[in-house]
């Protein structure tokens, strides 16, 4: 069974109990009509805290700032020991905890 939490504008949690991706979950600056991600569920996932357990792939679309955010993205990376980028065309995935 899957599991699917909205984190902010096109940000989704998808886990089940072996695996979690997160997909567009990790911005903070609100473009346009957009809404980012808030800073006290970024605080929950980066400590692990209130059903946020360590994800295990951290997929980025493209780098628009209502989808990636580097500064956030290295600390969640940072805090979890986490130094793996890999890039697909324009697409990034960041693989984080398998």
């Amino acid at each position: 069974m899957f599991e699917i939490k909205h984190i902010a504008n096109a940000g989704v949690l998808i886990k089940n109990n072996r695996l979690s991706v997160l997909i567009d979950g990790i911005h903070s600056e609100p473009q346009f009509n957009y809404k980012c991600v808030q800073e006290d569920i970024f605080m929950d996932m980066l400590m692990c805290r209130n059903n946020y357990d360590p994800i295990d792939v951290l997929l980025f679309t493209h780098s628009h700032a209502d989808h990636f955010d580097l500064e956030w993205t290295m600390a969640y990376m940072y805090c979890h020991k986490k130094n793996f980028i890999g890039w697909v065309r324009r697409c990034c995935i960041l693989i984080i905890h398998l």
